[in-house]
């Protein structure tokens, strides 16, 4: 989440983060900006990434 004044329309948070383990039952480890993270699912938000169909010939 961004914690700073937005602008109007502006996204409170930034892009999907990698998730490299899971700490417990309601704690994960994610990559944020070539850092790692804890955080709580409380702040978590799933993220559904279409994969591209392949060109059919």
């Amino acid at each position: 989440r961004v914690d700073h004044v937005r602008r109007p329309l502006e996204s409170p948070y930034t892009r999907p983060h990698e998730v490299l383990r899971r700490v417990n039952e309601r704690t994960f480890i994610i990559r944020v900006n070539d850092s790692e993270r804890a955080v709580s699912t409380d702040c978590l938000k799933p993220v559904f990434i279409a994969q591209a169909d392949e060109a059919e010939d």
